[in-house]
């Protein structure tokens, strides 16, 4: 299935790349690929990294111990 198809297809592959990058981690990513990870030029790759950091950061704790985190963003 191909994410240009139309429909709901762009947002299955989405949600398919995220379940495999959680299940396999960014090493299983190549590093030529992960280093074009951008939010529409938005936000680059270590910003992209933190994010994910303070994700997991937030879900491992249940909400945020120190606000000072949730500003750093």
């Amino acid at each position: 299935m191909s994410p240009r198809q139309g429909g709901d297809t762009d947002t299955t592959a989405a949600m398919a790349g995220a379940v495999s990058g959680a299940f396999l981690g960014l090493d299983a990513v190549p590093t030529r690929v992960s280093h074009q990870l951008t939010d529409q030029g938005k936000w680059e790759y270590q910003q992209l990294l933190a994010l994910a950091d303070l994700g997991f950061y937030v879900a491992s704790n249940h909400g945020f111990a120190d606000e000072t985190i949730a500003r750093g963003i």
